[in-house]
């Protein structure tokens, strides 16, 4: 192969993994990158808060701010804190199917929703007392707001089938790890994702603007190359 194409080749191939690098991001179902830096606040109107960055540079966080809510009892993990983790989209019959029901009919009053999630997840654990959910949950609720929370979560037994659609919103889970790789379980938890209705994700400037990158790169070289 002639010397002046393989240099062109190599120029290309680099000029395309530094806008890999640049970008750095990899997209799942939607656009939702399957990693990235996380962080929980408590707000007035959900369990948690949940700000997804790429770089921890805030403000403003890179990727978005997202009603949260807890999907495990038997772990901790910190507010205010970043930690590195991994996303995963869960379109998913069963448990999820129903959790995803709930995120798109939720209760006017966030600790019923919270409550119902708990209860999908947790059918035996009962309510009150050492061990029960409030008590795992650091959540109280008051006897009609436990009555409300059974009531969603067993509306939500006919929908295990449900997958979200377009303008609809689906739970996406975060497994979060500090430092990246390391093997302590943090609780998880779960952040709310709107689904786009007109087919452009919310997430998606990693992968198109690598290919768009891509062809910068070759025109560019095409033009200072002066390639035919």
């Amino acid at each position: 192969m002639d010397k002046a194409i393989v240099t062109r080749i190599r120029l290309l191939i680099m000029l395309s993994l530094a806008g890999l690098f640049v970008i750095g991001v990899v997209a799942g179902p939607y656009g939702v990158p399957d990693n990235a830096w996380v962080k929980l606040y408590r707000p007035a109107d959900c369990y948690f808060g949940v700000i997804v960055d790429n770089d921890k540079v805030i403000p403003p966080p890179s990727f978005g701010d997202y009603p949260g809510w807890c999907v495990d009892l038997y772990h901790t993990i910190n507010l205010n804190t970043w930690y590195y983790a991994t996303l995963t989209v869960k379109l998913e019959t069963g448990e999820y199917g129903r959790i995803n029901w709930i995120l798109n009919n939720k209760h006017a009053n966030w600790k019923v929703t919270q409550g119902a999630i708990w209860r999908v997840l947790y059918p035996s654990l009962p309510w009150d007392g050492p061990g029960g959910i409030e008590d795992r949950g650091n959540l109280s609720l008051n006897d009609a707001e436990e009555g409300a929370a059974d009531t969603l979560a067993s509306n939500s037994a006919t929908h295990s089938n449900f997958i979200p659609g377009p303008g609809q919103i689906v739970a996406v889970l975060v497994d979060a790890q500090e430092p990246p790789g390391g093997c302590r379980e943090y609780q998880k938890i779960i952040f709310e994702y709107p689904i786009p209705s007109g087919g452009v994700p919310e997430f998606s400037e990693g992968v198109p603007a690598i290919a768009s990158l891509t062809l910068i790169s070759y025109l560019l070289l095409k033009r200072r190359l002066k390639v035919n």
